[in-house]
């Protein structure tokens, strides 16, 4: 199934795309993921990842965010979400990351502070990034764990704890992130999420309530 999911990306994920794009850019992504890869909404509202969100929160949950991003393994610098962070749109986040390709090590991997969704410093919201090194020196290196996994591995994480996708540096990496909730995120604004409505009248009743809010389009 990854592989059709491969193949179904834009053209600008291809490899031969990938050689030109990575001397520009630091990553790309897809616009409208539901809608230009249409496959993934079997990933998205998978009933295995939606019950655990489902006991995490008490509740089903809705989609609230969800992106497809491949970042290459290029000598430009780190930006964004690739410094750590804390998402702060809700006051718990359910976060599935699913890798595209394999990550190993230089690949990109998903880092995460551990326990640092329970015990934070006086202060810690008062800017939105976080060099290598203040984390560090908060929790010790040995607290950031590197997520190496297989293409079609799925990670799930409450993202109110400190985390970043590390910048690749011999890699590339392919990514599909997706964000549930008990309400909409708030904070920043992020764009509506459509999904084609054959689509979404083919989930199951349990999935469709994780959809109730998305934008139908044609």
């Amino acid at each position: 199934y990854t592989l059709s999911l491969h193949d179904a990306l834009p053209i600008y994920f291809r490899q031969e795309r990938q050689n030109r794009l990575e001397d520009l850019v630091s990553s790309v992504g897809v616009q409208d993921p539901l809608v230009a890869v249409e496959d993934i909404s079997k990933l998205v509202f998978d009933q295995g990842i939606l019950g655990m969100g489902a006991a995490f929160y008490g509740a089903i949950p809705m989609v609230t965010f969800l992106k497809i991003r491949y970042a290459f393994g290029n000598t430009f610098p780190p930006a964004d979400t690739q410094f750590f962070h804390v998402d702060g749109g809700s006051y718990r986040i359910f976060k599935a990351l699913m890798y595209l390709n394999d990550v190993e090590e230089g690949g990109g991997p998903f880092c995460y502070v551990r326990g640092s969704h329970r015990l934070k410093w006086d202060g810690w919201d008062q800017k939105a990034r976080y060099e290598d090194a203040e984390i560090e020196d908060i929790y010790g290196a040995e607290a950031i764990v590197r997520c190496y996994a297989k293409a079609g591995d799925v990670l799930l994480a409450n993202t109110t704890g400190i985390h970043r996708g590390e910048k690749p540096v011999k890699n590339n990496r392919g990514i599909l992130i997706v964000n549930y909730c008990l309400h909409p995120e708030y904070g920043f604004e992020h764009p509506a999420i459509h999904i084609k409505k054959h689509n979404k009248d083919a989930l199951m009743p349990f999935c469709q309530l994780a959809a109730d809010h998305l934008v139908e389009v044609s």
